[in-house]
């Protein structure tokens, strides 16, 4: 990680906990890798079918699997949940911290798994 990236990745992590309003929320079952490669969406009848890959699912922030709509989908589609699911407009703040964490945790998966590719794809962003 570039010197210059490290204070940016601990301003991230910082600004979210020095506020624990952030981080209080309701226990949920939540998927765990909830995006676009694990939901089955039929184009001919415009519904989701199926979601895919429950190995991570657990109790948890809710959040988690709202960043992975956010991140995938955009603002502009998230924003449209929140008459269905209004609870992921509170969520929001916890939403952005979340998907500023993904590129890091690609970094990582790749680490403990010995993947190169997943740890160059996570680390590109520092680099």
């Amino acid at each position: 990680m570039q010197p210059d990236a490290r204070p940016q990745v601990t301003r991230h992590f910082e600004d979210f906990l020095d506020h624990p309003e952030r981080y209080k929320f309701d226990r949920v079952l939540r998927h765990g890798d909830f995006g676009p490669g694990n939901i089955i969406y039929d184009p001919d009848n415009g519904s989701v079918v199926g979601i895919l890959d429950f190995g991570g699912a657990g109790s948890g922030d809710p959040a988690i699997d709202f960043a992975g709509l956010y991140a995938s989908f955009g603002e502009e589609f998230y924003t449209k949940c929140y008459a269905i699911y209004p609870e992921m407009e509170q969520a929001l703040k916890r939403v952005h911290f979340y998907c500023g964490m993904f590129a890091l945790e690609e970094a990582l998966f790749g680490i403990e798994n010995g993947d190169e590719v997943a740890y160059h794809n996570g680390i590109a962003k520092y680099v």
